[in-house]
């Protein structure tokens, strides 16, 4: 079990993204990139981003200047996001996560970003937190 936000969490997570059976149809139509900036974590600030090219997911560790919309949340709120005890949305209404970009890219990408979650729900069942 890999521990969350490690490299190896997040090398899982691509693999999840590549044996995924409806990701790639998913987001056939869709070209963004999604950065996840974590504070106060055990390591420190981490950072990974998801890109999402036309049907071809790659998630990588680090920041990155190309992103579309980025995320910043302290560790608790994405630690309880990530093991599906809080609602992201709910983070976001709560003021526990700040968007910057364009957000409406999120909503054009609704059914790219289910899929992506779906391909992930393995990733987040095997993670230690």
């Amino acid at each position: 079990m890999a521990r969350y936000l490690s490299l190896e969490w997040i090398d899982d997570l691509q693999r999840a993204a590549e044996r995924s059976p409806h990701l790639g149809q998913a987001a056939e139509g869709v070209a963004m990139v999604l950065q996840q900036h974590v504070t106060g974590g055990p390591d420190g600030e981490i950072a990974y981003h998801v890109t999402i090219d036309h049907g071809v997911v790659h998630v990588q560790p680090g920041a990155t200047d190309a992103a579309d919309v980025a995320f910043t949340q302290d560790y608790a709120t994405a630690r309880q996001v990530a093991a599906g005890e809080l609602d992201a949305l709910q983070a976001f209404q709560d003021g526990r996560v700040a968007v910057r970009g364009d957000v409406r890219r999120l909503t054009e990408a609704q059914p790219a970003l289910a899929a992506l979650d779906e391909a992930f729900a393995d990733v987040r069942r095997d993670t230690t937190y």
